[in-house]
């Protein structure tokens, strides 16, 4: 089961990030909001969140694990907000922190 967890933070409050998993859009997750999908296979798959031209990291997990990702954007204090536009325009592929814990 792939459990995702979005965390509040200071931007984006109110948009959210589009869920790929496979290069395939499956889903949105809103800040404070959780989204689960089952898998039946041993495949391998990835997951990737996105909004507007920012993302996270490209992350791998096998579709028979119990696994949990937490997301939230970079920008999470005040004063990180003033870093906000180097974030969007270069390091776009992190814009979003995207973690996984293997559920026990």
């Amino acid at each position: 089961m792939l459990t995702i967890y979005r965390e509040t933070g200071l931007s984006d409050k109110t948009r959210g990030f589009n869920i790929i998993i496979d290069g395939k859009k499956v889903g949105k997750i809103k800040e404070g909001e959780t989204f689960c999908l089952q898998f039946n296979d041993q495949n391998n798959h990835t997951l990737q969140l996105k909004i507007d031209w920012c993302s996270s990291i490209v992350q791998e997990f096998n579709g028979n694990e119990d696994v949990c990702f937490y997301c939230k954007t970079c920008i999470q204090t005040k004063i990180q907000i003033f870093l906000s536009l180097f974030y969007i325009f270069f390091k776009a592929a992190s814009y979003i922190e995207l973690s996984k814990k293997v559920k026990s």
